[in-house]
């Protein structure tokens, strides 16, 4: 399974993040952080998108780099 993770450099993120890689997801990671998302990425071997969700813009930039388009 493939699993989009926003607000991945928060904590509660963050160890949903680790919880769905321990489960063996492949994961696409987004975060306003952009050194604590890369760190968290390398750890995980996961894609990483630095992301302001609140800007849509953004949100469709990280989608896409998932593979999708926002319908």
């Amino acid at each position: 399974m493939h699993t989009l993770i926003v607000g991945a450099t928060g904590g509660i993120g963050g160890a949903a993040a680790r919880a769905f890689a321990a489960r063996g997801d492949r994961l696409t990671l987004s975060g306003r952080d952009a050194g604590r998302l890369a760190a968290l990425a390398a750890e995980l071997g996961a894609d990483a998108k630095a992301a302001d969700l609140g800007y849509e813009r953004h949100a469709e930039r990280c989608w896409r780099k998932r593979g999708r388009s926002i319908p």
